[in-house]
């Protein structure tokens, strides 16, 4: 008896054109997820260091209004903004100007970046033979994230009469993302690698004193 074979037997697989293409196609959507998940986080944290920054800006300027507002005019003393210093008659704040020579200091010789301090007598506006005093840490509360956020300028004007004060802080990113540029306004973010989480926020605000208010 003669058997016979079927051998019409259907041949399956990928040719190396398709699997090229399958990786490819793997690649590139990889590729996509890996950039939009950076891209993400770059949101998240540049929205992170604004909302920080905007937020002590306001803070500030708010507990600085809140000062000017409950002393005397005669109490406010702006004679050392030059020096990074404003005392508002038993409290003051302290900070370094970035590009600045101030090197205001604590007394373990860290820098200081902003801080508001009880400082009842107002000895940190009093320029000794030794120049101004450093600030004690334990008397200080800091405001400001050290080697993130920078003081752009920060003035305190007393009006003429002492009857209104005007108050304006302007903060921004540090280091590499720091701002590059300037404007009339202050220093502006140009962008580039290292400005993607460059930021500025600038806040102001005039107040009544007790003599104002009167």
């Amino acid at each position: 008896m003669i058997q016979r074979t079927n051998r019409s037997v259907a041949q399956q697989g990928f040719t190396l054109v398709e699997l090229m293409l399958a990786m490819a196609f793997v690649s590139f959507l990889l590729l996509f997820i890996i950039v939009a998940t950076v891209q993400v986080i770059a949101n998240y944290n540049k929205g992170t260091v604004i909302k920080q920054i905007n937020q002590t800006a306001r803070d500030v300027v708010e507990e600085m209004g809140r000062l000017v507002r409950s002393s005397d005019a005669s109490a406010i003393n702006t004679s050392a903004l030059s020096a990074g210093r404003a005392c508002f008659g038993g409290v003051s704040y302290v900070w370094n100007v970035r590009g600045s020579v101030n090197n205001n200091q604590y007394t373990d010789n860290s820098l200081v970046t902003l801080a508001k301090v009880d400082d009842p007598s107002g000895s940190l506006c009093a320029s000794g033979a030794g120049g101004y005093p450093k600030v004690d840490p334990t008397k200080a509360t800091s405001l400001l994230t050290s080697g993130q956020v920078w003081v752009q300028d920060l003035q305190v004007i007393v009006s003429s009469n002492l009857g209104l004060v005007d108050i304006s802080l302007r903060l921004s990113t540090a280091g590499n993302n720091q701002p590059t540029g300037t404007s009339p306004n202050g220093y502006v973010c140009l962008g580039g690698s290292d400005g993607d989480y460059c930021a500025v926020a600038a806040f102001n605000t005039t107040v009544s004193t007790r003599e104002g208010g009167q």
